[in-house]
């Protein structure tokens, strides 16, 4: 069945955050320790490929790792420098603290559908909305 997600921040960070609680909240809904920290570190041409990379990577972390993603502290995105031939171009990186335990069992995963749309909205204070679309 298709889903589509709809989480909003005031910023980027905040944005990534809403996002993998809004995702983890639909595989299971009890309460869960966080006696374990990853941290992790993504790089992305632009922030749409970015959010869609971090979501892969908490995804391969409880699929393979059998690591479930409680909460997300520290998170900064940075654009980072990056040269090419004569041009100098600015990819995104995500870097994130990711607290949680091993997974219990029994989860029923989510794959994701294109497409993750991120959208700055208007206005007098910065707001971000995002729409993830996925298959459970």
């Amino acid at each position: 069945m298709l889903q589509v997600i709809h989480v909003s921040g005031n910023s980027l960070e905040e944005i990534f955050e809403n996002s993998a609680h809004a995702l983890f909240g639909k595989i299971y809904n009890k309460k869960i320790s966080s006696k374990k920290i990853k941290k992790i570190k993504i790089i992305a041409k632009d922030r749409k490929s970015l959010l869609l990379g971090f979501i892969e990577e908490l995804s391969y972390l409880l699929e393979a790792g059998n690591f479930y993603t409680k909460d997300i502290k520290n998170i900064l995105i940075m654009g980072v420098p990056h040269v090419q031939g004569t041009r100098k171009f600015y990819n995104l990186e995500l870097r994130a603290n990711l607290h949680g335990d091993d997974a219990p069992p029994n989860l029923k995963y989510l794959h994701l559908s294109q497409p993750i749309i991120i959208k700055e909205v208007a206005g007098k204070e910065q707001k971000f909305i995002a729409e993830i679309s996925i298959h459970s």
